[in-house]
């Protein structure tokens, strides 16, 4: 463009917004879209979730990268305004004083690539045309020996070339941009986004940690499905192999040991169970690593045989039954149990754990609190045929447990509940669990 066709302008001097009022508004935009990506993609399933994420990671990278590519438009587009202000009789002092204001504001990174290569070139054929040798020299030394890179170098070498033959009153012809990549510029563009990738990941952690510690929904509808249907045996948990495949035979329990170690503490057996054909031992664990202890009782079962004890396979006679079950994270969302909703969740894991009343099984109801309340747990109108209160660290801790006098699994058949695909709230109902305030 001509001087004669009116000087470029851009801006506010354009009655437009500022660069840099553009530059923020652009990446406020894509951070605004990586936002919302991401909410959308941590509230939708299948597909979409992965493909909304992916679109979140992505503004996040290019919201990182606007800045470093915004600057090296706006250095290339006033380093053409130079030019065009230079071409054709136009303005040299103008010309002169646009490529020194861009390379003045230019990043220092900048002042390596092409589009600094043209400002410089516009500086110096500015200064030659207004007879001003000895800037013209310098700029001229500049471009033949200034930091330029790959592409951008050949084009400082040839806008040097181009300066040495110019005249006063007669401007040199133009030098082109570089063609080809700008390594300079592809190398901080590929630094911001992965900067970008890094601060979307710690974004997205510190605000789900602080959703997930902060808020919480009812466990009581949310769905659970085992993804089977209840049948006529208690329990139908596959059974862990050993890693010989063979049962592990021992002439007494406490050869099979739960095993305490520096990461976890274990309790003497707290309460012990013994029929002609099995025995059964209940045990407090917490572990030592975790500041909140993970607290739990562990059940460990045991065969009789030749008057010894069998594991069949070894570590698949045992259950767990956890104090605090708040756990569960569903699509993204921490849920709270009250008593009765925890009580029910300990029966579910009973229910598909192993634990059996065909054959019988020692401990086959059986679950954990740290509130006393719990004392007065009621199931189908009955009390626990026992509760165990265990102190740990200042703090109790209470197993309770039905010895399968009556079968709460059987009652569930026969009453037609689906196990295939129930609430925590629904199970509640239908085994009328009550536990005072």
């Amino acid at each position: 463009m001509s001087a004669r066709k009116g000087r470029v302008v851009t801006g506010a001097a354009g009655g437009g917004a500022s660069p840099r009022l553009r530059r923020l508004a652009l990446r406020a935009a894509l951070a605004a879209l990586s936002a919302a990506s991401a909410a959308a993609g941590f509230s939708v399933g299948s597909l979409a979730s992965w493909a909304l994420l992916a679109l979140s990671v992505a503004c996040a990278c290019a919201c990182a990268a606007a800045r470093p590519v915004c600057g090296w438009l706006e250095l290339k587009a006033s380093a053409r305004r130079a030019v065009s202000l230079l071409e054709d009789g136009g303005d040299p002092a103008a010309c002169h004083g646009e490529a020194s204001r861009a390379l003045s504001d230019a990043r220092p990174w900048l002042l390596r690539t092409g589009p600094a290569a043209l400002a410089g070139w516009a500086a110096g054929a500015a200064c030659a045309a207004l007879g001003r040798k000895e800037e013209a020299a310098s700029w001229r030394a500049w471009l033949s020996g200034g930091p330029f890179r790959g592409a951008a170098a050949r084009a400082a070498s040839a806008a040097a070339a181009s300066l040495e033959g110019a005249a006063p009153g007669r401007p040199p012809a133009a030098p082109a941009l570089p063609r080809g990549p700008e390594p300079s510029l592809a190398l901080r563009v590929a630094l911001r986004a992965l900067l970008g990738a890094a601060a979307w990941a710690a974004c997205v952690f510190a605000v789900s940690g602080v959703l997930f510690f902060s808020t919480s929904h009812p466990i009581t509808d949310v769905p659970v499905s085992k993804g089977v249907r209840y049948g006529v045996r208690i329990g139908g948990g596959d059974e862990a192999p050993s890693a010989d495949g063979r049962a592990r035979r021992v002439a007494s329990p406490d050869d099979a040991p739960v095993g305490e170690d520096e990461d976890r503490f274990v309790s003497e057996p707290l309460l012990e169970l013994e029929s002609d054909d099995a025995l059964a031992r209940v045990f407090f664990i917490s572990d030592r690593s975790k500041p909140d202890g993970n607290p739990r009782f562990y059940v460990q079962r045991f065969g009789k045989e030749g008057g010894g004890y069998i594991e069949d396979p070894p570590g698949s006679g045992w259950s767990l039954a956890f104090v605090d079950p708040d756990d569960l994270l569903e699509d993204f969302v921490r849920h709270t149990y009250s008593q009765e909703e925890a009580a029910a969740d300990n029966l579910v894991h009973c229910f598909f754990s192993g634990t059996s009343l065909d054959p019988p099984s020692l401990f086959p109801f059986f679950g954990a609190s740290d509130d006393p309340a719990v004392k007065e747990l009621s199931i189908l109108g009955r009390p626990p045929d026992g509760v165990v209160e265990y102190e740990h660290e200042g703090k109790a801790y209470y197993f309770w447990y039905y010895d399968g006098s009556f079968d709460f699994g059987r009652h569930l058949v026969d009453e037609g509940f689906d196990f295939g695909d129930f609430t925590i709230g629904r199970l509640v109902e239908a085994l009328e669990i009550e536990v005072p305030e």
